[in-house]
């Protein structure tokens, strides 16, 4: 499911995993969704799909993480 907001922030609810992806606004999505790529590569695996209830991707070169 996608959601955008009033101000153009897009929020992902994906079907696998209990969490929102908020990717903010639709500048850089390619780099975003290549940072989503690699957190659900690397760090998913490690710590299981449901410790995060956000994975915030925002901002550049980062992913913010909010702990359920």
């Amino acid at each position: 499911q996608i959601n955008v907001d009033a101000n153009d922030e897009i929020n992902l609810i994906p079907r696998v995993g209990n969490h929102i992806i908020h990717l903010g606004t639709f500048e850089n999505y390619r780099g975003k969704l290549r940072n989503l790529e690699a957190f659900y590569y690397k760090v998913l695996p490690e710590v299981g799909w449901n410790k995060y209830s956000v994975i915030n991707l925002e901002f550049k070169d980062q992913i913010v993480c909010k702990k359920r």
